[in-house]
């Protein structure tokens, strides 16, 4: 079985000089780790992992040890050369670019690491350092309508910035990488993990398609539904590389037996309508 990044890291990392042991941190010990700058991060609580590697929450530490500033995100991602490149094409990417919905990147840096099975040999290992959004993952069943429809929105105006001004596509839109935040009593979404990203020529119409997919889980799915949907969205999502259009939409509204107003949006998010156009048919429908 492959082994996770923490299982990698338990050997002393020379640019650490500490073990990372995942079961040191979920068992509330401190765990450090020091930047190229010699800035000291203890991580905290991992936010989730991926085929290339995890992201953890992490605390920026002053001096004396002590929490300096809000929570951050520190993304790592282990491997050979071409691993570290992979994220700081990640980074590059982040910062061009500026949206209030958008995980916004603070540095990356690319350091060697003592090989996990061979003392003599060192690899590649890329860190990003981003803000880390307090709040949730998308769930759709714990909004409310209204703030489900304002989300969905909002998401149509990421989107069409990613696509329209920016001319790229974010190619893994999923309820993992939506993360839900509040400001006082304003809910909105913040978009991370652009590790599958890349120029709108290449995927014109994906991320419109996911959009489509996500939209049906805030319009009135039964639970049982939701469940199945999420089992099976990143399935729906590829669907378009060995069917049509039109028959990836007959077979989701067969499954989920959807109801027109349902059926007249995701027809829209699969047959090239403009985000404006998405944006007012969805007020329109919703009645906001």
């Amino acid at each position: 079985m492959e082994k996770t990044l923490s299982q990698k890291l338990r050997g002393s990392c020379e640019w650490t000089k500490v073990y990372f042991d995942k079961e040191l941190v979920d068992a509330g010990q401190p765990v450090i780790v020091t930047d190229i700058q010699g800035v000291q991060y203890r991580l905290e609580e991992c936010l989730g992992q991926g085929y290339e590697g995890e992201v953890w929450k992490v605390a920026r530490l002053n001096n004396a040890g002590d929490q300096w500033g809000p929570p951050l995100a520190l993304k790592f991602e282990i491997g050979d050369i071409n691993i570290g490149q992979h994220l700081k094409k990640e980074y590059d990417l982040l910062a061009s670019l500026d949206h209030p919905y958008i995980v916004k990147p603070i540095k990356y840096w690319l350091s060697p690491m003592m090989g996990p099975s061979d003392q003599t040999d060192t690899i590649d290992r890329g860190h990003m350092l981003t803000f880390f959004i307090e709040g949730h993952h998308l769930d759709p069943t714990q909004l409310k309508s209204p703030d489900a429809v304002q989300i969905l929105l909002d998401l149509i105006s990421v989107i069409r910035y990613l696509n329209v001004d920016a001319k790229i596509y974010h190619g893994d839109l999923k309820t993992d990488n939506i993360i839900i935040t509040t400001l006082e009593s304003f809910k909105y979404p913040v978009l991370i993990d652009f590790g599958f990203s890349g120029p709108i020529e290449n995927q014109p119409y994906l991320d419109r398609k996911l959009l489509g997919l996500i939209y049906l889980l805030m319009v009135g799915l039964t639970q049982r539904q939701i469940i199945q949907f999420k089992k099976n969205i990143n399935w729906f999502a590829h669907l378009d590389r060995t069917y049509q259009p039109a028959e990836i939409k007959a077979a989701i509204a067969d499954i989920f037996r959807l109801k027109p107003h349902q059926l007249k949006i995701l027809n829209a998010f699969f047959d090239g309508s403009s985000h404006n156009e998405l944006y007012s048919l969805i007020r329109t429908i919703s009645k906001i």
